[in-house]
This record gives C-alpha cells, structure tokens and sequence, in this order.
C-alpha cells in the first residue's frame, strides 16, 4: 500500500512538472491566435502575471482548451443599467420582471428588448443567431468545399469538420482569402452581398444558419458592423467553431446606419469567460457592445438615493458622472466584467 502510494506521488509530480513545462509555449500559441484574428494585436497576460486585477479573469476548467491560464487585455465595456419591477420580493423570482407598458410578466431579456426599442432599436433575443446566419450565408461556398472525407451524405447541413479545428486548417488559404475580400468591402457592397446570400440560399438547411429573423436584419447588422469588424468575428468562428459560437452576447439590436450587441444581465447573473471575452473583443474590433445590467429597486447601490422609474436607464462609467444620468462606479461589472 505504503508503495503504491509513493508510486502515485512520484507520477502526479512528474505529470505536473510536464504541465508546469507547457504553459509557456501553451500561452505563446493563445498569443499568437488572438493576434491573427485582430488588429491591432492585444496583449496576452499570464495567470502570474502584476497585470491589474480588472485585466486578469480566472477561467475554468472548460475554458483552458483554448485560453489555458491567459487572459486577455481588452477594452472595458459600458453598462446599461435598466431599472425593473420585480415580480415578487423574493431573490428566486427577481429575473422576473413587470413590463413597464402593461404589467405583463417577462424575463429579463425581453425587458430589456423592450426598453431598447425606446430608444429605436429593433431586435431579437437570439445569442449570437444572427451573426452565425451571416457566417452560414458568407462563408457557403467555403462550408460546402469538396474536402475529401468531410461529406458522407447530401442531407448535411455542415461538413463532418466545422466543429474541429480541422475546418480552418483544411480550408485556411480560402478562408483568408474570403475574409480579405470581405473586410475590403465598401458598406454599400457588404449589404448587397449579403443580400444576394439570404435570396440565393433562402429555405436551405446551413449550419448556423436562422431563417425566422427579420428579412432586412441581417443587412442592417452587417453594415452596422462593418466589414472589417465582420470579418474579425468570422476568423474566430471559422477556427473554433464549436467552442466560439457560444457566449456571445443575448441581444443583437439594430436601426439603419447601426448595430449594437447587448449582454443581458439580471439581479445575482455574472458573466462566463467567454461572455466577458466576446465582450471585449466585438468591443475591440470598433462594434457598438453594452453590457446590459437589468436591476431591482433594492438592489441600487446605497448612494444612489434616486429610484428611476421602471425602464429608465443609467449609464455607468468608471470616474466622476460626467452628465446627466450617468453614475460613477466601482468597476463592479467594468474590468473583468463581474459583479464586485
């Protein structure tokens, strides 16, 4: 017994020391995707790094695969606070709210689709389902590509690879040069390009790939993005589809000549890994993104003395208010985004 267990000691220490090895050259390949897929490139911090706590974000075990201990140096995002009625006292029911219309009880999200459309914003709850139509729509020719191996029947809505990192690698000069051409695209162009996509495939079965949006959605999502943006968020997706096609933000809200990416959060939420990622990279890339803090009259800061009405909304910013309805914070929800 006395044995075996030295023998499993020796082993664990061995296997650690293997680990402690790789890391370096582990966050160096993390540096040098990240640096690919923007520009201008963004710094890599390591877990041991004497970067600012609001620069670093620990991350779990089903992040390490791709982000290992790094984490990444990106802008902070504003939030939006929306101010809602509760349904009842209760913390169980609190992402339970009252429209500020009729009464009627909705989640978060949709309160706050609701209060955007205050402002002139259409949109839909949809996590990222219009940005993955338009990749699907784009990207068809490079998604449906005769790589040997990859199509076994003709009811495939995707080749066997998408979901590997093998889909970027087979395809990576045709992938690039299909990004290229996108990014160096006029706005006007984008938005015929896209809509010449969504006629010619209308009804297919694509990965991805919603038909239920609004028919001029995806245009208008686009343009207001832009085309290098655009592009940027395809190269993520093209060379991780499976793990970057989550997290991405709950509300996609558009109006002519805009977009924005609103992440939705309700009373006790906090963002994952890749919410707060995906957050600062759209951020990044120059796309309107917000991060959307829905709260509860109990729930304001003690200083804040002014209870807003149901649907109004409060904007924070790190430093002194600088205008009318903007409130100074403690970066609770800035840096890595959570609650502090």
């Amino acid at each position: 017994h006395d044995l075996a267990k030295r023998l499993h000691r020796v082993l664990t220490s061995a296997a650690a020391k293997r680990r402690k090895a790789a890391r370096p050259a582990l966050e160096r390949t993390v540096s040098d995707q990240v640096n690919a897929a923007l520009e201008p490139p963004c710094e890599v911090v390591g877990a041991g790094s004497k970067a600012p706590a609001a620069k670093r974000r620990r991350v779990g075990n089903a992040d390490r695969r791709v982000l290992s201990a790094a984490s990444f140096a990106l802008p902070v995002v504003e939030t939006r606070v929306f101010q809602g009625r509760p349904l009842e006292t209760r913390w169980g029911n609190r992402s339970i709210l009252l429209s500020g219309q009729d009464d009627r009880p909705q989640g978060v999200e949709a309160f706050a689709l609701e209060t955007y459309g205050a402002d002139g914003w259409e949109g839909v709850h949809d996590e990222g389902g219009v940005l993955k139509s338009l990749f699907g729509l784009l990207l068809y020719d490079v998604i449906f590509m005769p790589v040997p191996g990859v199509f076994v029947s003709e009811f495939q809505d995707s080749p066997l690879d998408l979901r590997t990192p093998d889909f970027y690698v087979n395809r990576r000069g045709t992938i690039e040069a299909v990004l290229q051409s996108i990014a160096k695209l006029s706005t006007e162009a984008l938005g015929e390009l896209v809509e010449d996509a969504r006629e010619r495939y209308a009804g297919q079965r694509i990965a991805g790939v919603r038909w239920e949006y609004p028919p001029d959605s995806y245009r208008l999502v686009a343009c207001g993005m832009g085309p290098e943006p655009l592009a940027a968020v395809f190269r993520f997706l093209a060379q991780d589809y499976r793990y970057w096609s989550g997290g991405l933000p709950d509300l996609t809200l558009w109006r002519e000549g805009g977009a924005k990416f609103s992440e939705v959060k309700g009373p006790g939420d906090s963002l994952s890994t890749k919410q707060w990622y995906w957050l600062g990279t759209l951020k990044k890339a120059g796309v309107d993104t917000e991060l959307c803090a829905v709260q509860a009259p109990k729930l304001l800061p003690k200083d804040e003395t002014a209870i807003p009405a149901a649907g109004e909304q409060r904007i924070r910013s790190c430093g002194p208010a600088q205008g009318p309805g903007v409130v100074p914070c403690e970066c609770g929800w800035h840096g890595a985004g959570l609650r502090g």
